[in-house]
């Protein structure tokens, strides 16, 4: 059996949620990853919207020019999303992989 962090009620260990409190019990990358997104989404946004656009747009610029004007906003898509999720990324696949975390 495992303990809630927040309200110390015993947890089965296959439920992945506390009954008492609501605590949501996440040990996937991908769970962390979409926590960590979440919890840092709005600092990101705000710090790396700028730099986001820029690089979006400088590779969204050239490869444009090189093809056409589709390809060149999808890359501008992909370098936005890019600068906006790789910390959130790098902090899970450095500190947080294979590990069991709970959130609330």
């Amino acid at each position: 059996m495992a303990e809630c962090p927040f309200c110390r009620t015993e947890v089965h260990n296959e439920a992945t949620i506390c009954k008492s409190c609501g605590a949501e019990k996440v040990d996937t990358f991908w769970g962390n990853f979409n926590h960590n997104l979440k919890k840092n989404q709005h600092a990101a946004i705000r710090i790396l919207a700028i730099p986001g656009l820029l690089v979006g747009a400088l590779v969204g610029v050239s490869v444009g020019t090189n093809t056409t004007a589709f390809i060149g906003g999808i890359a501008f898509v992909f370098g936005f999303a890019a600068t906006v999720a790789l910390p959130s990324f790098l902090r899970t696949l450095i500190f947080e992989r294979n590990k069991t975390y709970w959130y609330r």
